[in-house]
């Protein structure tokens, strides 16, 4: 009997080491060199997906990434990305003229005291030309269905823009109004058309897009913060606040103080070239779909997509919008994050729910708390319908 009972004791005190024992450490990133295999830290029960797991995570200069991986076999192949959809001419976005535009029409979710700020600023630009701050127009002739994330950049027009939230849109021949937040308070000239080619230099005069004589780095999603603003608070004032905020990372901001300028400014530039260089070489394994991110020793952000095909298309962009915001918060603390911070960070947040889409094409689920955010892009065309794009965030950072 008391050999059982000791054995019985052996085996819970075991245990009891191993969940007190420390998590991963972080490893910090380190130029060249063969990845290796991708380790893998416990799954969450709580993750939106049962196979979704966590890997080792990577650190460098304040910013920390764990990969999110899954072994399962699902294709997002019959989708076609804004990039992709720009670059082909499949996809046109324009300045939306007064007679196109949806009337009353607002941000869904956005308070009052937004839309009257919205109004007001709608109004104030299309005194002289007809265009619409907070709408553009858009026409989907891929034959595909096209996949819109919060925060990707629109640049040019008559200001830059990002997209104001997850959505999926069917092909059309026809324009639809696309729900955007303005990134460039200072600027509304230029052409009617927009590009997702962030391969632009910034006219110093009027912060207006030029061609770059050198090609240059680009960003082409917001920084975690301004993104946000856009997609949980819904605010266009609060999105120009983290906009100006994330500029002052630029020796010479533009004088339209476009978020765009922070991306080409040469000595930022360099540095998230440097984020870029050090953080990938974890991220390019075949069931690698997500990142989970850490400022400053917490967990701030998650982009977790379909299918590793459709991550590596958003991976530069992603990654080039996590060094910026870094960099907006002075590099961060160098601070331990526990494995298991980012594990929950998978998981919807706990917090009313709200739902939008269209039927039969997309479903968004949005869950809000007072201090997080997050979104679940579905695709109902699917059968079963397809997780496309998984989404969380801290607020106030």
């Amino acid at each position: 009997m008391r050999r059982l009972i000791g054995a019985v004791l052996g085996v819970l005190l075991s245990g009891i080491t191993q969940a007190c024992s420390p998590s991963h450490p972080t490893a910090e990133a380190k130029p060249g060199g063969d990845p290796g295999p991708i380790k893998v830290a416990l799954n969450s029960t709580n993750s939106i997906r049962a196979d979704w797991r966590v890997g080792d995570p990577i650190s460098y200069s304040g910013l920390t990434i764990f990969p999110v991986l899954s072994d399962a076999t699902v294709s997002a192949d019959g989708f076609i990305t804004l990039d992709e959809g720009l670059k082909s001419g499949e996809v046109v976005v324009t300045e939306m003229s007064a007679r196109e535009s949806t009337p009353g029409r607002v941000i869904p979710g956005v308070s009052q005291t937004n839309v009257r700020s919205q109004a007001r600023v709608n109004t104030r630009m299309q005194a002289s030309t007809g265009a619409q701050v907070n709408q553009l127009a858009l026409v989907n002739k891929s034959g595909k269905m096209l996949i819109l994330i919060a925060g990707e950049i629109l640049t040019g027009g008559k200001q830059d823009r990002i997209c104001a939230r997850d959505r999926i849109v069917p092909p059309t021949d026809s324009a639809i109004p696309l729900d955007v937040f303005c990134v460039e308070h200072g600027r509304w000239t230029g052409a009617g058309s927009f590009s997702a080619n962030t391969h632009l230099a910034v006219d110093g005069a009027n912060g207006a897009p030029k061609p770059s004589a050198g090609g240059g780095g680009g960003g082409g999603m917001a920084n975690i913060s301004v993104r946000e603003k856009a997609e949980a608070r819904k605010s266009q004032e609060e999105v120009w606040g983290k906009v100006a905020d994330t500029v002052k990372v630029s020796e010479a901001p533009p004088a339209s103080g476009t978020l765009n300028g922070a991306y080409q400014d040469e000595k930022v530039s360099k540095k998230i070239q440097d984020y870029e260089n050090r953080l990938s070489t974890g991220l390019g394994g075949r069931n690698v779909i997500g990142i989970v991110v850490a400022l400053g020793g917490r967990v701030v952000s998650a982009d977790v997509f379909a299918d590793s095909a459709l991550f590596q298309q958003y991976r530069p962009k992603l990654l080039r919008s996590y060094a910026l915001e870094t960099m907006s918060q002075n590099g961060a603390a160098k601070n331990m994050v526990d494995s298991k911070d980012a594990r929950s960070f998978l998981s919807a947040v706990d917090g009313q729910a709200n739902f939008e889409g269209e039927e039969r094409v997309y479903k968004l689920t949005e869950h809000q708390s007072a201090s997080e955010a997050s979104f679940e892009l579905e695709a109902t065309s699917e059968r079963p319908s397809l997780l496309v794009h998984f989404n969380r965030v801290r607020k106030g950072l």
